[in-house]
């Protein structure tokens, strides 16, 4: 499959670790290339922009734009 992605879950945060991860190994049951990963932090705003300052470069070069 062409189809990429992360899921990534704060570290401080359980119930999206279990739900990401499980949602990671769904992906790649179904063909997807995916990775799963934490990053510091709980659920909120600060860990989804800890989570795209790691990810960005990536998905900018998947969007065509690096």
């Amino acid at each position: 499959s062409n189809i990429q992605g992360k899921f990534i879950a704060g570290s401080r945060d359980s119930e999206s670790q279990k739900a990401l991860s499980n949602l990671n190994d769904l992906a790649q049951k179904a063909g997807m290339t995916t990775d799963y990963g934490t990053v510091s932090g709980g659920h909120d705003f600060g860990t989804w922009r800890n989570a795209l300052d790691e990810t960005f470069d990536w998905a900018a070069f998947r969007g065509g734009l690096g």
